[in-house]
């Protein structure tokens, strides 16, 4: 490939996740999560485009310098949704001042600001040096979370009190504006209070599978600067005792999804190849469990791996995938981030590595103040479950 490609093409080209069984190549809308175009996501690539040119030019508004976090403060605000739209317009220089109407070729007969009777009114008249983009971010940077509240209101009132003098002939009466301002918005937040956070979940802990089956751990790691991945892969039984594990580096990781599929794929081969019947397969990604409990059309990077999933299930005489939180997922977890880190690269049949030992006990004496009625402070798990029963029971072959 590097007698073609440059060797930025080459690395991208090695990412590509594969299937094991040499599937149909197919072409993909990699915009989407689940490959597909549609008109909605095919707007917002536009949408997105256009940002970046905006931002990229010199533009009189300069909303393009606004960077995602004084979005976020903007559309969090305790305000009326029609104060923040009025923001946002004033941050993208698009409020029909009289400026702005002579540029769309608007005719206007007194273009001068209605406040100061001086120049040619612009929105940024609303600030002595000009620059109403940078005042408003400084001002969001300097004002508490409830001051910005009425720095938003008063930015909003005083270009309604504009309009007013425009188009009602109301004088100016700036003591009478801020009370109104401040009476407007404490009705709006009386009826708006602020969001109660929710507890914090009790901490989870891993559970033993039932009696006769066995739980397939499976965890995925990437590393974003370097490209690199890893999965972890731990077996135990009924008693919560260790019977394999896996660990795998991956020199060319896709994203974080492709190393959890690549575990799960991994751990169900595991349980092929040592014919095992019933087992339940565990990850903390919910992503990755939605993918595989769903039955629509998936075009996605790492559909080929998933496609790999949902065949290896027939192999099983049952099967159950869900979703468990990361705390229940820590012996994958750790082999995992061995794997992607230094490169650890290993299978155990029989037995688990010694450098999981002390997380394997820790599961194993939960497990067993669980089994002496001890109590079980763990939530149910998500409700992301897959049960697969097969008639057949294990006749399936395992896939060459």
């Amino acid at each position: 490939m590097r007698e073609i490609f440059t060797e930025g093409e080459v690395e991208k080209i090695a990412c590509i996740p594969l299937s094991l069984h040499g599937r149909v190549d197919r072409l993909i809308w990699h915009y989407d999560r689940k490959g597909l175009y549609s008109v909605r996501s095919g707007y917002h690539v536009f949408n997105n485009f256009m940002c970046r040119k905006d931002k990229a030019s010199t533009s009189l508004n300069g909303c393009g310098r606004v960077e995602h976090n004084y979005w976020m403060a903007l559309w969090g605000a305790r305000v009326p949704p029609k104060v923040k739209s009025f923001v946002w317009r004033l941050l993208h220089g698009i409020l029909p001042t009289k400026s702005s109407l002579v540029r769309r070729k608007i005719r206007v007969e007194d273009p001068q600001c209605l406040f100061c009777k001086g120049d040619l009114e612009t929105d940024a008249r609303l600030h002595p040096a000009g620059n109403v983009v940078d005042w408003i971010m400084e001002m969001m940077d300097f004002l508490t979370v409830d001051q910005r509240d009425y720095f938003f209101m008063g930015l909003w009132a005083i270009w309604t009190e504009r309009n007013n003098i425009l188009w009602k002939g109301v004088s100016f009466q700036p003591m009478n504006l801020v009370q109104w301002t401040s009476s407007l918005l404490e009705d709006y937040q009386k009826y708006h209070p602020k969001a109660v956070k929710k507890k914090g979940r009790p901490k989870v802990k891993w559970q033993c599978p039932p009696s006769g089956r066995l739980k397939i751990n499976v965890d995925g790691a990437f590393c974003l600067e370097d490209g690199r991945g890893g999965i972890g892969v731990v077996v135990r039984d009924d008693s919560g005792k260790g019977i394999a594990a896996l660990a795998r580096p991956f020199v060319h990781a896709h994203s974080i999804l492709h190393m959890e599929a690549e575990a799960c794929r991994a751990g169900l081969l595991l349980g092929i190849y040592q014919g095992w019947a019933d087992v339940d397969i565990e990850s903390d990604s919910a992503i990755l469990i939605a993918a595989l409990k769903s039955e629509e059309k998936n075009f996605s990077e790492v559909s080929r791996v998933l496609d790999d999933c949902k065949e290896y299930f027939n192999a099983f005489q049952s099967i159950r995938v869900r979703h468990i939180y990361r705390e229940a997922n820590g012996v994958a977890n750790r082999l995992a981030h061995l794997a992607s880190s230094v490169y650890f690269d290993d299978v155990w049949l029989g037995e688990t590595p010694a450098i999981i030992q002390d997380v394997l006990y820790e599961d194993y004496c939960h497990c067993l103040s669980v089994t002496r009625g001890l109590g079980d402070t763990s939530p149910p798990m998500h409700n992301f479950t897959i049960n697969i029963i097969n008639g057949t029971g294990r006749g399936a072959e395992p896939p060459s």
